[in-house]
């Protein structure tokens, strides 16, 4: 019997204490997954909601919450960019029943790709295929590791902001692989010259004008990026210098390319093939052109044909 134990504002709600007889009578955990748009700003909300749920007291020790944000901060250098400041995210997991509470993990590095692993795994103990995440009952647990790396795309979801990009980083390093390096990034100047309303809290360009030469070169490198950018994330948390040119880490970096390379082969990322690649450019300069401004979002007969070579690409066999 399944049925709702109570609501929030979340983009997924699983609910059951149903024992499964496929499943040796394990009695299944609530489960609330809640996603937050704001960057963490509505916890208390969710929280005060939460604690004035009729009957929780009896729900929250068997009850397993996930809470997350779905992007960092909106910030320069920030959200859109694969700069830790728009990858880091706020993540907090609650389960009486089975964990600890109190626990700062800031050791293990863990990503969103771990969310579905965690609600499988309260859910079932059945033998369970192949998962790229973890956990996060398992690491949370101390029973498992966190991932040895953390992979990143991004692209911006519009012609005129599209400016793919790929990363990864370890404990220490990081890498940033800027597939349109020898353009301008079109969301730089989204933050400098807050075009939006909603996106006012950039660094404008006459602040940036008045920084010191050091601080103007990372903001410089944001606007127009190399191909590559390498940092060392233990001595320069901000990724202020990049290292990519310095002949003392080309091994470390060499290292992560073929890393990052790998990832991308194995998750079939349609960017790495060629032919994709100048399809998709061809057809974001093409919108740009004829539907300028987004224009092409009003025009019910518009639609994009990149899901289409894109998706022949990713699912015929290799």
């Amino acid at each position: 019997m399944l049925y709702k134990l109570f609501f929030l504002y979340v983009l997924v709600a699983i609910s059951s204490c149903k024992s499964d007889p496929m499943d040796s009578g394990k009695t299944k955990p609530n489960i609330l997954l809640i996603v937050s748009e704001d960057h963490g700003q509505e916890l208390g909300s969710y929280g005060n909601q939460v604690v004035t749920t009729p009957n929780i007291d009896s729900l929250a020790e068997n009850t397993l919450i996930i809470f997350l944000s779905d992007h960092g901060a909106q910030f320069s250098r920030g959200k859109t960019t694969n700069y830790e400041a728009g990858l880091k995210i706020p993540l907090i997991v609650s389960w009486p029943e089975k964990l600890t509470g109190g626990q700062v993990m800031s050791d293990e590095m863990v990503s969103v790709i771990d969310i579905f692993p965690v609600i499988v795994d309260a859910v079932s103990d059945q033998p369970k295929p192949e998962l790229p995440g973890k956990s996060l009952i398992k690491v949370g647990s101390g029973q498992q590791l966190g991932h040895e790396y953390i992979y990143a795309g991004g692209l911006i979801g519009t012609a005129k902001y599209f400016y793919p990009k790929r990363s990864i980083r370890g404990k220490r390093y990081k890498l940033i692989h800027n597939l349109f390096s020898g353009e301008p990034d079109p969301y730089f100047s989204v933050y400098t010259d807050h075009i939006y309303p909603t996106v006012l809290s950039g660094t404008s360009r006459e602040e940036i004008a008045s920084l010191p030469v050091e601080l103007k070169e990372v903001y410089e490198r944001w606007e127009n990026p190399p191909a590559f950018e390498f940092y060392d994330l233990e001595n320069d948390p901000w990724e202020f210098k990049n290292l990519a040119d310095d002949p003392n880490y080309q091994e470390e970096m060499e290292r992560l390319k073929r890393v990052l390379n790998k990832w991308r082969v194995n998750t079939r990322d349609p960017f790495i093939d060629s032919v994709n690649f100048k399809m998709i450019r061809a057809e974001v300069d093409s919108i740009n052109k004829f539907y300028p401004d987004h224009s092409y979002q009003k025009d019910t007969s518009f639609h994009w044909n990149y899901p289409d070579y894109f998706g022949s690409y990713v699912w015929k066999e290799n």
